[in-house]
């Protein structure tokens, strides 16, 4: 029994050995991609539960709560200048009242 060797066969052959090869490599690389994006669901699915469990804030809402913060403080600050404000102006007058008074008050008893 002899055997032929054929170009033609061998270039067909070892191309269908490169692509069955290729894909192979690809199929690979597909199932590790998908196997590291499960992984990395896993992950933060679990971190998420242990976040919850721990009484964690997300991000987000601590953000929030610090612009309102930061908010009121101002709205704070701004009420307390105004009632000083006020509180500088009042006194005056409140003082003259209440020294009227008294003097009123010392001349009825004296009467």
């Amino acid at each position: 029994m002899s055997v032929k060797f054929d170009k033609d066969n061998f270039k067909a052959s070892g191309m269908s050995f490169v692509d069955d090869l290729a894909r192979m490599a690809g199929g690979a690389a597909n199932v590790a991609s998908t196997m590291r994006q499960q992984i990395q669901e896993d992950i933060k699915t679990r971190v998420e539960e242990i976040a919850q469990r721990m009484d964690l804030v997300p991000r987000q809402d601590l953000d929030d709560a610090n612009t309102r913060i930061t908010a009121l403080t101002e709205i704070v600050k701004d009420l307390e200048d105004r009632l000083s404000a006020l509180e500088d102006t009042k006194p005056k007058t409140a003082a003259k009242k209440t020294a009227k008074k008294k003097t009123t008050t010392k001349k009825t008893k004296k009467s």
